[in-house]
């Protein structure tokens, strides 16, 4: 039931004519309700792992930023680089970006490619990006592609000192999903790391 009222809100979303957007926005409520009635949660839309829509707009917005022209149209070639910085001296874990609760994360990380960075910083917090639609295709393979390689050609440094993938974990406690993703993204070899004070770059 869940499902069904993720592709209702999805239709809704693709139509413009108000009497199927109003039909299908209360179908996807009524499907909503049912689903919780029958003992499963009430996360809907981008707050649960089996949304499909959220992670394909991200994805979007980062094509447009790279390929985008100044006339609205799309390079065949990237137009810029992104420069992506992240402060997670102090990060938010939980119900985000509304209901949050601080963790000291304790991590900066800087990356050319912000696909890179998120499946950095993803492992740093304790989760796993193949499991998370938005970090693991943000390496596929589709027109005005994000990346040219895949994440086992990422290279870390971390003071200095270039370190193995497996080896990007939480430097202290993981972070708290969201309930809605809860069981369905955590890392699996997450383990206490003995490394101080940490500037990592992807």
């Amino acid at each position: 039931m869940k499902l069904a009222a993720e592709h209702l809100f999805d239709f809704a979303n693709r139509h413009s004519s108000r009497r199927l957007l109003a039909f299908a926005v209360r179908a996807g409520e009524i499907f909503g309700r049912c689903s919780t009635a029958f003992g499963s949660d009430n996360n809907l839309e981008g707050s649960w792992y089996g949304n499909d829509t959220i992670w394909r707009t991200c994805l979007d917005l980062q094509r447009i930023l790279r390929y985008g022209e100044v006339c609205g149209g799309m390079s065949e070639s990237p137009r810029r680089f992104v420069l992506s910085l992240t402060d997670a001296i102090v990060g938010g874990q939980g119900e985000g970006p509304l209901s949050n609760h601080p963790i000291a994360s304790g991590f900066m990380t800087g990356s050319l490619s912000p696909a890179a960075a998120e499946w950095i910083n993803t492992r740093l917090m304790g989760f796993d990006p193949q499991r998370i639609p938005l970090t693991r295709e943000a390496f596929g393979r589709f027109r005005y592609p994000l990346v040219a390689y895949t994440p086992n050609a990422l290279r870390v440094r971390l003071n200095d000192e270039e370190i193995g993938l497996t080896d990007v974990v939480p430097f202290g406690e993981a972070f708290e999903p969201a309930s809605g993703w809860r069981g369905h993204c955590e890392l699996k070899e997450v383990h206490d790391s003995a490394l101080a004070k940490p500037t990592l770059v992807a």
